[in-house]
């Protein structure tokens, strides 16, 4: 797909000369790469800025075996972009081993990128760890944000609410997919991880982008998050981008999905980009808003 391809060359560019890092433990083994943010590496939207208050924001790797793994391929690339963009640092995990069971039980997937965060964010003197994640890995990022008070943001980009995608209907508690999925099993496991709960725990800015027009993956979840945060009192920037669906690929006027328009993706790299920087280069302490 050229959505997929031109991400990858982007980052690839972006990612030449990165430095290594990797972490292991109970769960397994993982390597990965901190990539610092430079000039000439912002693409179309013109030069990387370099912040005074240095972040390592790890974009976490989406669980080994679910379905949508290619699909978001670009939207990773994307928000790893947008973040570089915004003066991070960015870090991701390149290669991950874990359990058969990643997908039943995804604590041993949250203590994988605990440890990855951890590593990576002790690569850049006097930075603070920060997170990103898309789609299912959102779910773990809002987790591993618990546990952790020191995080600088987290951003949720085409991020369901575990919770909401895990409920069942009188029409489908039924259906097989509940246990033949590994997506749907993955959601079943970091429901009872409570991520509406955990990412009201600790206090940092948060950003939750979506695709405004996904049939199924619906703004519900956008506002279960900021719901979930204006419950304790506060409130998340949220973003809709119009005309793009769940995985920020853009939809034409007969709602199909357009292979060639990468339009979405460009606002989500220039959304992150963009609330990354007024972040970062805030004098002001900073609170989750």
């Amino acid at each position: 797909m050229p959505h997929r391809r031109t991400s990858q060359r982007s980052w690839a560019a972006a990612a030449d000369g990165a430095r290594a890092f990797a972490a292991e433990g109970a769960w397994g083994r993982l390597e990965g790469i901190v990539v610092a943010p430079r000039a000439g590496t912002r693409g179309i939207f013109g030069r990387a800025r370099v912040v005074a208050d240095p972040a390592v924001a790890l974009v976490l790797p989406q669980a080994p075996g679910i379905e949508q793994a290619d699909e978001c391929t670009a939207v990773d690339d994307a928000l790893a972009l947008g973040l570089l963009a915004g003066g991070a640092h960015v870090a991701r995990v390149t290669s991950l081993a874990l359990g058969e069971d990643a997908d039943r039980d995804p604590l041993s997937w949250i203590d994988a990128c605990g440890d990855a965060l951890q590593a990576a964010s002790g690569m850049v003197p006097r930075a603070r760890p920060a997170l990103g994640a898309t789609w299912l890995a959102g779910g773990a990022a809002a987790v591993l944000a618990s546990r952790r008070d020191d995080l600088a943001f987290l951003v949720l980009a085409g991020a369901p609410v575990p919770e909401i995608m895990s409920r069942r209907t009188p029409e489908n508690e039924d259906d097989p997919m509940w246990a033949d999925s590994p997506s749907l099993r993955l959601v079943d496991g970091l429901s009872a991880l409570a991520p509406l709960e955990s990412v009201t725990v600790e206090a940092r800015p948060l950003l939750v982008v979506q695709g405004a027009a996904d049939a199924t993956f619906r703004a519900t979840h956008l506002e279960g998050w900021r719901a979930a945060l204006l419950a304790t009192g506060r409130t998340a920037d949220a973003v809709e981008v119009a005309f793009a669906d769940g995985f920020f690929r853009s939809i034409g006027p007969g709602g199909d999905v357009d292979s060639v328009d990468e339009a979405g993706l460009a606002l989500l790299q220039r959304t992150a980009s963009d609330w990354v920087s007024r972040v970062l280069s805030s004098a002001a302490p900073r609170h989750a808003r």
